[in-house]
């Protein structure tokens, strides 16, 4: 095997390689330890993929960004967006349009169509209380930087490859299979593996992933089938209803809003008491996007798409859409209604207004059934306070009722554990939960493959702390063409140009390089003049005597006599320039003969008693230069072998070889070696026979 000249070097003498080639890192920008701004950062191979890029909820202006300021833009090679929620997708704009990212950005179809009228709208929201972080423009600018992906394509990147497979959670969710040098990565982003009303369960990726990074939003915790939320959500709405009250259900415009309203819609039909009940829903966002639910079926479960072929099923009987606050007032005294109303969490827009003008009278009810996080209003109420901070900072009393029925299309405890044993992973990653949920669902997991006596390593890492895994895998190369004939045997030598493209390895012959690789090959042919005042005749003695007579045979040349030596250096003389013209193909062997030549013409003219003892066939002269030419030889093979480093001359009859510790004498003319190393004796009594065969060829005719 050929050495690494200036590399560091183990005390077998081969190549030691960094622990940092081999290292990949995950770091999470945001939704470490937290649920928000969800994004994060892998790094392996010399690639840098950022997974997701969304706002934290709870907070405003630039601290409702993730932590980037740890990171060069500029150096992040793609962006894979997992869903349309703001928390995963709201900070794409501001880190295309306002930082130096000049990679690829990847979602779904269906996540584009609805990613558009997301981020209008929440620009639309934002500019009403601050300064927002970009404007509609920059959300037009970031759209034309979006690729999509289906669920199940791979796209490939030089030696980075990806697949997204469906995630449930919201239309066009999608989980992303990583795979770079061999190394498998699986992000789930947000996922669910119920099937609900319209959307498919999460499908189990075809892979064993080295590392599964996770949600935990639910920790440990279990939540109730969907049948029984199903059950307590609309005896809870029919409640606060009967008893004459309004009842308000803030929701995120797309994703959850859909489920409910299918369930409303159903429920309704089957009551005809409640049919003078209105049910409104206040977005326009969402009626702007529910023509992109009606384009998407396709990515919806059995149900809708059989639903398709009689009726549109997103075309509701029971339920209006409500414009604005201003709307409900001319309608608001005419009795019970229920209002869903966006954002989810009650940070502000319409469902935060309609809740501080019905928060005070004991008819009225809320139910809160999307998730929250903390420092949102909608978390506060769980807890059942008795006043309210309204948005102009005044306190006001809290008298309607309270419900929490979670339609959180997230994994629970169980699901995301069945999840996790199903795909085997060496490494867990859990992100997407808050510290104390992450650390219930890690120390639960810990002990059942405890239980089970089965390997895992689990992390829930912070914001911005980065975890390393190491990955030494053996390169296997392939072996095509000519070189693949006939099969091998374990030992067997094989000889060809290795060829790595992407992290994959070919082992190809040399001639076969353009078919089998669509590498171009081109054939350098060197040529070199060499001052010999004497002639041809003169230079083919010396060439005999140091490397054996057959090394040197006559051919016919253009310019007149010519010998080819070596079968690989053409010799001929000029007399007019008094110089030997030495042509041939340019390889490693090729060239070290043609510095044999150059070596004995140069011996000769600095020496004229060297030309006359070469002249008369002296054995004097032979030893003394086969001693010279051996050295010069056998040194530049043995470099090749070892590296420059590893080689001295210490004397005119001898040469020490160094690799590490260990030391050996070559002695010349004889090439006997002698060592205390057995190791070492065995790799040079492999060089030293193959320098004799290079040296003299007859010899393997005797």
């Amino acid at each position: 095997m050929a050495g690494f000249a200036g590399t560091k070097r183990g005390a077998n003498g081969m190549p030691e390689e960094s622990l940092e080639d081999h290292k990949l890192t995950f770091t999470p920008l945001g939704a470490g330890q937290e649920v928000g701004r969800s994004c994060h950062l892998l790094q392996y191979k010399g690639f840098n993929i950022m997974l997701d890029c969304g706002i934290h909820p709870g907070k405003k202006g630039a601290d409702a960004l993730p932590y980037t300021d740890e990171i060069d833009a500029d150096q992040v090679d793609v962006l894979l967006i997992t869903h349309f929620h703001l928390d995963h997708c709201a900070a794409l704009p501001w880190w295309t349009e306002k930082t130096t990212f000049q990679g690829k950005v990847y979602m779904t179809p269906a996540t584009k169509a609805i990613y558009k009228w997301m981020l209008k709208d929440f620009v639309r929201v934002s500019s009403m209380s601050e300064v927002g972080l970009f404007n509609y423009q920059d959300v037009e600018n970031s759209l034309e930087k979006i690729e999509v992906v289906d669920f199940h394509q791979t796209v490939s990147l030089g030696g980075l490859h990806f697949t997204p497979y469906c995630a449930g959670h919201v239309l066009g969710a999608c989980m992303y299979e990583i795979s770079i040098a061999g190394v498998q990565i699986l992000y789930t982003g947000d996922f669910s593996r119920e099937e609900d009303r319209h959307l498919m369960s999460a499908e189990l990726p075809p892979v064993k992933p080295d590392i599964l990074i996770t949600e935990s939003t639910f920790g440990d915790m279990e939540i109730q089938p969907r049948v029984e939320r199903e059950s307590q959500f609309t005896k809870e709405v029919h409640r606060v209803v009967q008893r004459g009250g309004r009842c308000l259900i803030p929701m995120f415009a797309l994703g959850r809003a859909q489920e409910l309203l299918l369930i409303l819609d159903e429920y309704w039909q089957q009551h005809p008491e409640l049919h003078t009940v209105p049910i409104y829903y206040a977005s326009a966002l969402a009626k702007r996007c529910m023509a992109v639910f009606q384009t998407f079926t396709n990515m919806m479960n059995q149900r809708i798409q059989q639903q398709m072929k009689a009726r549109n099923p997103f075309k509701f009987q029971y339920i209006s859409n409500l414009r604005d606050v201003t709307h409900f007032d001319d309608i608001g005294d005419l009795g019970p209604s229920v209002v869903l109303a966006s954002p989810g969490m009650l940070q502000s827009g319409m469902s935060r207004e309609l809740f501080e003008r019905w928060a005070v009278d004991p008819l009225n009810g809320i139910i809160i059934a999307g998730y929250h996080v903390e420092g949102t209003l909608a978390r506060e109420l769980t807890k059942q306070p008795k006043e309210i901070r309204t948005t102009s900072g005044r306190m006001i009393p809290r008298n309607c009722s309270i419900a929490y029925v979670s339609f959180v299309a997230h994994v629970d405890s169980a699901q995301n554990k069945a999840f996790i044993k199903a795909l085997e992973p060496q490494h867990l990653v859990l992100v997407h939960g808050q510290a104390k949920q992450t650390e219930l669902l890690k120390s639960a997991l810990l002990r059942e493959y405890e239980a089970r006596e089965e390997a895992i390593t689990i992390y829930n890492p912070k914001n911005t702390e980065a975890i390393p895994f190491y990955y030494r895998g053996e390169k296997l190369a392939k072996v095509i063409g000519t070189v693949a004939k006939g099969g091998a045997s374990d030992g067997a030598r094989i000889s060809g140009v290795l060829v790595t493209k992407a992290f994959n390895y070919v082992i190809v012959d040399p001639d076969e390089l353009e078919p089998y690789t669509g590498l171009k090959v081109s054939t350098v042919r060197q040529r070199q003049s060499v001052p010999f005042g004497y002639n041809l005749p003169l230079a083919i003695n010396l060439l005999k005597q140091v490397h054996g007579s057959s090394s040197v045979k006559t051919v016919s040349h253009v310019d007149g006599e010519a010998v080819k030596f070596m079968d690989m250096i053409t010799v001929t003389y000029s007399d007019s320039m008094k110089a030997l013209r030495l042509e041939w193909q340019a390889s490693p062997e090729a060239d070290m003969w043609a510095e044999a030549v150059v070596a004995v013409a140069m011996q000769v003219e600095a020496s004229p008693a060297a030309m006359q003892l070469a002249a008369n066939q002296l054995p004097a002269s032979t030893e003394a230069a086969l001693k010279d030419n051996m050295a010069h030889s056998l040194t530049k093979l043995l470099i090749d072998y070892f590296g420059s480093k590893t080689i001295a001359r210490d004397s005119d009859n001898q040469l020490t070889v160094t690799v590490g510790d260990d030391v050996a004498e070559i002695s010349l003319p004889s090439l006997e070696v002698s060592t205390t190393s057995s190791r070492l004796r065995t790799a040079l009594a492999s060089v030293v026979k193959r320098f004799r065969l290079l040296s003299d060829p007859h010899q393997a005719d005797d």
